[in-house]
């Protein structure tokens, strides 16, 4: 089985304002677009991020 690498960089602005906006006890979920390896087109990747506000 060959290895498929892939580099993604996922910049994400003002996140301690993005968690003060998240209610109590409730989360935001933020999903990349998605990408793929150049080789590989048909396999494709995104990332997922889950922001939780407990206060």
């Amino acid at each position: 089985m060959k290895t498929i690498k892939c580099n993604k960089k996922w910049t994400i602005k003002n996140v301690n304002k993005i968690i003060e906006l998240v209610e109590k006890d409730d989360k935001l979920n933020l999903t990349s677009d998605r990408f793929s390896n150049y080789e590989y087109t048909a396999i494709e990747w995104e990332l997922c991020l889950e922001i939780k506000h407990r206060k």
